[in-house]
């Protein structure tokens, strides 16, 4: 008699509903290797909608948090929020699944959910409002979502793939030193760049569809000038070069 081969059992769950929330779970307490698939970042957001009220009137979120949260510290339970799916194929071993990742831009490790990012953040969409969604320190699984649809122009056509739209808007806030700052971690040297380089960046600027594009060569060579870490400025003062 042959020896029953053992199969390790793992399960999908779909969508994060108040069945699903239950089903992840009772899975994970059994100590059923579980993953939770869901398309909204924050759960504590999701299940604070009227829908998901309770007879008692009570939000979901409220009523079953500590649901939700031995959810996030259960290892046997792994969630991929924000995350869709794409596709679902039976196969002789059972169920493959494929998972597109929402990027969010924030490392989960890293954050802390202190707001300051929020706070800091000096970029504005083109509807007024700001890309970093941040609900506060009640979020689930616990990281601000920088909303942003794809790379930009002028990054995507900078050789070294600086960071532009970022340190516009901190030369745009006054904040000089984090503006160089943000340039350097790509371009160690910004002030031959702000001089030599071809600015293919500025070519594909959204800014000319409506007068000229930004002057984005000149503004890193000015934040360069204006470096202060040795004590001085390096922009002469009867201002010509």
């Amino acid at each position: 008699m042959k020896r029953v081969k053992d199969r390790l059992q793992k399960v999908v769950v779909i969508g994060a509903t108040p069945a699903g929330i239950a089903a992840t779970n009772k899975l994970g307490e059994l100590g059923i290797p579980v993953t939770l698939i869901e398309s909204r970042p924050d759960l504590n957001e999701k299940f604070s909608d009227s829908q998901y009220r309770l007879p008692s009137g009570a939000s979901f979120n409220f009523a079953h948090r500590s649901g939700l949260m031995r959810i996030l510290r259960n290892p046997r339970i792994r969630c991929l929020l924000p995350s869709e799916v794409t596709s679902v194929r039976h196969t002789g071993q059972g169920f493959a699944v494929r998972v597109k990742p929402l990027m969010g831009y924030v490392d989960p490790q890293r954050c802390v959910l202190c707001g300051k990012c929020a706070d800091a953040c000096q970029v504005i969409t083109c509807e007024g409002t700001s890309p970093l969604r941040y609900n506060g320190r009640k979020m689930l699984p616990g990281r601000p979502l920088i909303d942003k649809r794809r790379q930009p122009l002028c990054q995507e056509n900078c050789p070294l793939g600086v960071n532009v739209q970022g340190y516009m808007a901190l030369t745009r806030a006054g904040k000089f030193s984090q503006a160089l700052d943000l340039i350097r971690q790509e371009n160690v040297l910004p002030g031959i760049c702000g001089r030599v380089c071809t600015h293919p960046c500025e070519a594909v600027c959204r800014r000319r569809d409506v007068d000229d594009p930004l002057a984005i060569r000149e503004i890193k060579r000015f934040l360069s000038d204006c470096d202060s870490s040795s004590g001085e400025s390096a922009i002469p003062s009867d201002g010509v070069r």
